[in-house]
Parts: C-alpha cells; sequence; structure tokens
C-alpha cells in the first residue's frame, strides 16, 4: 500500500454529511483536508433555506431516523448540543415506525458538530477532476490555475461525480451503475394560519408525496404558515427540463387540492429541482476506492437515500483512508 504522511494535500468535493464526517475522522488523524463547496453554506440535502425575515424552510431532508449504533450516539450527542430534537409530527398514516429527528432550530444544525476546525471553501465550484503524476488535479469554474493534491475525496452524487471525475478512472464503471432520481420540492408561506388535522400528510400514489408543515418542527417560527412540499420521482422526471417560475403555479395547485381547501396568495413561494434527490439503484458497498488510494467517492447513494446512508459512508471511508495512509 502507499504510504502517506500528515502532510500530504487532501481535498474533499463537498460540504454534505459524508464529507464532514469523512473529513473529521481524518482530521482526528492528523490530516488536514480542504473542503470544496459550491454553495454558500454546508449540509448538502440536510439543507435549509433561510429569508430576509427570519424564516426559514427545510427543503431537503425533512427529518432523520437512525438504525446503526454510530448514528444513533452521533444524534444523542447532536441533541445534548442543542442541535437536534425529537419530532413527533400528526402523520397521515398511521404511527412512526421510528423516532424521526430534526436539526433545531433548522435542519443543517444537524451537522453543526461536524464543521468545527474545518477547512472549507464556499461557492467553489469544482467542475473537473484529472490526474496528474501520482495525484490529482482541481480545475474550478470560476478559471485559475488548477489546485494539485495527493488525494481527493468526491462526496457528490453518483452522475455529478462520474462527470467530475470522467469515464476512464478505475472506480468509474461501478458509479455508473448507480441511478439517481430527482424530486421538485416546493416552499411556500403565508401569512395567516390556517387549520389542518395533519402535519405531514403522505401519498405515495399521488404527484405529490410528501407534504410538511414546516412550522411544526422545533424551534420554527410560529408567525407564519409555512409548508413543504416533495414531487414524485416519475412527475419531476417528466419535467426535468422546465424552469422553476413555469412549475411553480402547479406545484401549488398540488398543494390545494392536497390539503383539500382554498389557499390565501403566498407571501413567498419558490419551487427547487432537486436533480438527484433518491437513489433507486444504490452502490451496494460503503464507498469506492482506487487501487492507489488517492481518489474515494462517498455519498448516500452508496447504500441508498437516507442521511445515515451518508454518514456512514463517510465514517467508513475515513477510517479505511486513515488506516491506508499509515501503511
Amino acid at each position: 500500500m502507499t504510504t502517506i504522511d500528515p502532510s500530504s494535500r487532501i481535498a474533499i468535493v463537498g460540504a454534505g454529511i459524508s464529507a464532514l464526517t469523512c473529513a473529521q475522522i481524518l482530521r482526528s488523524a492528523g490530516f488536514s483536508p480542504t473542503l470544496f463547496e459550491k454553495s454558500a453554506g454546508y449540509g448538502g440535502r440536510v439543507s435549509t433555506r433561510h429569508l430576509e425575515d427570519g424564516i426559514a424552510f427545510d427543503h431537503g431532508a425533512q427529518y432523520v431516523t437512525a438504525k446503526t449504533c454510530g448514528f444513533k450516539t452521533y444524534l444523542s450527542e447532536a441533541e445534548q448540543r442543542g442541535c437536534a430534537g425529537m419530532w413527533s409530527p400528526r402523520v397521515s398514516k398511521g404511527s412512526r415506525e421510528q423516532d424521526w429527528f430534526v436539526g433545531r432550530p433548522a435542519m443543517r444544525d444537524l451537522v453543526n458538530p461536524l464543521i468545527s476546525n474545518l477547512d472549507i471553501k464556499y461557492h467553489a465550484y469544482v467542475s473537473r477532476i484529472y490526474r496528474y503524476r501520482r495525484g490529482w488535479c482541481l480545475e474550478l469554474e470560476d478559471g485559475g490555475v488548477p489546485l494539485y493534491f495527493d488525494n481527493v475525496i468526491v462526496s457528490a452524487p453518483a452522475p455529478q461525480t462520474l462527470v467530475l471525475i470522467g469515464r476512464d478512472t478505475e472506480i468509474s464503471v461501478r458509479i455508473s451503475e448507480v441511478e439517481m432520481s430527482p424530486c421538485w420540492a416546493l416552499i411556500a408561506a403565508f401569512d395567516r394560519r390556517f387549520k389542518t388535522d395533519l402535519d405531514v400528510i403522505t401519498d405515495e400514489n399521488s404527484d405529490l408525496t410528501w407534504l410538511v408543515r414546516n412550522n411544526s418542527k422545533l424551534d420554527r417560527s410560529q408567525h407564519i404558515e409555512s409548508w413543504v412540499a416533495h414531487v414524485s420521482p416519475q412527475w419531476s422526471l417528466n419535467n426535468i427540463e422546465r424552469d422553476r417560475d413555469s412549475v411553480l403555479p402547479e406545484l401549488l395547485n398540488m398543494l390545494e387540492r392536497k390539503l383539500g381547501r382554498r389557499l390565501p396568495a403566498p407571501t413567498f413561494a419558490r419551487a427547487h429541482l432537486w436533480r438527484y434527490a433518491l437513489t433507486s439503484v444504490p452502490l451496494g458497498e460503503l464507498f469506492l476506492s482506487t487501487s492507489d488510494h488517492t481518489l474515494t467517492a462517498i455519498g448516500d447513494w452508496c447504500l441508498g437515500s437516507r442521511v445515515e446512508c451518508a454518514y456512514q459512508s463517510g465514517i467508513a471511508a475515513g477510517k479505511y483512508l486513515v488506516g491506508a495512509f499509515a501503511t
């Protein structure tokens, strides 16, 4: 195996939960990874959209559950730090089989324990990754000289990872086997509350598969009515090339039909496309890495679509790389 010392330059593409957990494992072993995040904030799909008046929408993952001991421990620690709490909404179909946890005061805060002491470059859009000598070069969309790293870890969705690294690396064939589906999301706010018996409505046989009263969650603003809706993978795929302004009226109509009432004009409404939201065909492994350990791919898509899958992938890859680097 290749021996790599702690002075090695390590890049991590993305700042979602798989990237952050992997980075913390590496940092605890003495390495200093640099994270490149294309957006203005961390969290990935555990994301929150903040409005100017202080209202926030969880427009990505709505809650998390834990099946493994490791993630249960993480959520317990996050809860003790005030970054997470248990959510008990009124749901449309039976009772919850597992405890639902949400970040507080917003979903993104769920990963706050993971960002300490990390070097994260925001608005850093990596457009290409290619082999250079024994390592890899990162090209950023804003131009400039390519950045060289001894090791690169990519936490983007599988199709985006494939675009970044190309199809001629030894892990590309496996990545190409992963299939992911899109999801259109709606966030809408209203200036007055309206009565409803449910906080969560799910219907897998409808175009609108998930509907949640965002302000029913812990620490969310109560002075307005706020809702988040997720649309089915098939409808989202059929409308994937449309712009958000043309999709928005249809999503608002879906919201009205699902709630069974005429809604007031929203004070804020926006459609957002998660192009790679759900994993329909996962990798079936915790991560992928080249034989020399210099290029690694991680993410929820390795195991499924749940936030816990991303956590497991990042932890496993981080531990593996620490062991490989020390050999």
